[in-house]
């Protein structure tokens, strides 16, 4: 048989009819108050009842390491989901994307595996009772990592600490064999607190004109051109929403790794490098020329974003976004996003400024940030390196090529 808990607790066969029965002996004890739920699947026509309300307060411990007749008050066979922290036991399921490893042990030749998407526990059986042991393990050293879903993601903190942030921003979008702008890469320690949790918002790349998630700009086409749309920003926050959303919300923000922009395949078929992203500075793409007009994007800095360099406020980014591409007749690129955005191109031979990054939230410590080819500072704040190392994988000290990453480390007690 199969049997699926979403939520983690007790699992118990019980017919329907056994439920009023229950019910009433629930009232008349003395039940722990805290954290329930209940779910009720039909599977092979067995109901299942989940819940972390269904002993009295003194056998709280005896059921997370108790045998199945030793817990339970009454007569029957049970099914148990135990549940431990490092080998510790709890009585409550942890928070999603909370911890780095999940190890599901069962008894009865069981099969148990814990749904990381789904938060919950699958159970392969041939025969009942089964008691599993699910741990939840965050050790120091542990790390948690997330990739480009083109949403908002959490890490809740399960212990006072301190954890290694890492984020890459994403590239920006190329025409097939035009070189984009590369993401930057970006990391800090900070001190945090249990409870606390940190909003991420990993930035995407693109193969269109729209722009890529968490404030890539824009790309426009005309006179055949067709020029992509920037990379997007990846950044870490303690307050909800995108980069370009936390403009009155700055000392909430903690990292920024800044998106490329887009290259182009310019009028005279030369492919242009979009301005790679991250840093103190966004790099600005590249010209097909230098006897020809200038329209490409800039980067955005520290404090300003980038726009075109000839059209200024044309194609202009913002906080946290790129700008989009100008039209005068050839659609430019779009321009990367970042702590300020990289500014959008005009004309078929201008590609997309690089977003800046960001590492000037005074919680982080053993503080730096890697572009490629781009400016570099010694200043604490803003310190940052030019590489020319580029990986498709979220290498450290490596820009990167691709959706954005992030990576958070439990280095351990503060």
């Amino acid at each position: 048989m199969k049997i699926v808990v979403w939520g983690g607790g007790l699992l118990e066969n019980r017919k329907p009819e056994d439920l009023k029965r229950f019910n009433k002996h629930k009232k008349q004890k003395e039940i722990i108050i805290g954290s329930i739920i209940a779910i009720v699947a039909i599977i092979g026509g067995i109901s299942l009842i989940a819940s972390f309300a269904m002993y009295e307060e003194k056998a709280t411990f005896d059921v997370l390491k108790g045998t199945i007749p030793d817990f339970r008050k009454g007569k029957g066979d049970y099914n148990l989901i135990a549940l431990t922290v490092n080998g510790e036991k709890t009585s409550t399921v942890p928070p999603k994307g909370t911890y780095s490893k999940i190890d599901v042990k069962c008894d009865n030749e069981a099969t148990g595996e814990w749904d990381a998407t789904r938060w919950g526990l699958f159970i392969t059986s041939g025969t009942v009772p089964v008691s599993c042991t699910v741990d939840f393990e965050l050790k120091v050293g542990s790390v948690l990592e997330y990739n480009y879903t083109g949403d908002e993601q959490e890490f809740i903190v399960p212990f006072d600490g301190k954890y290694k942030l890492e984020v890459w921003g994403a590239s920006g979008g190329t025409v097939e064999g035009t070189i984009p702008g590369y993401g930057g890469y970006a990391t800090g320690d900070v001190n945090l607190s249990q409870g606390e949790t940190l909003h991420i918002y990993i930035g995407g790349t693109t193969t269109d004109q729209t722009g890529g998630y968490n404030g890539g700009g824009k790309g426009g086409s005309g006179n055949g051109q067709y020029n992509y749309g920037g990379g997007g920003a990846t950044h870490i926050a303690l307050a909800t929403g995108l980069l370009s959303e936390l403009e009155n919300q700055q000392t909430q923000i903690l990292i920024v790794a800044g998106g490329g922009g887009a290259g182009v395949q310019s009028i005279a078929s030369i492919d242009v490098l979009g301005g790679a992203g991250g840093g103190i500075k966004g790099n600005d793409s590249a010209n097909f020329t230098n006897s020809a007009p200038a329209y490409y994007g800039t980067g955005g800095s520290q404090t300003e974003a980038g726009a075109d360099v000839r059209e200024k406020p044309c194609g202009s980014g913002s906080f946290g976004k790129g700008g989009d591409f100008c039209n005068y007749g050839y659609g430019g690129a779009g321009g990367g996003g970042g702590f300020y955005g990289g500014g959008g191109g005009s004309r078929g031979h201008a590609g997309g400024g690089g977003g800046s990054g960001y590492i000037g939230n005074e919680r982080l410590t053993n503080k730096e940030m890697w572009c490629y080819k781009c400016e570099e500072s010694e200043l604490e704040k803003t310190r940052t390196h030019t590489t020319e190392n580029v990986s498709g994988d979220a290498v450290s000290q490596n820009a990167k090529q691709g959706s954005g990453y992030a990576k958070i480390t439990y280095l351990g007690q503060s």
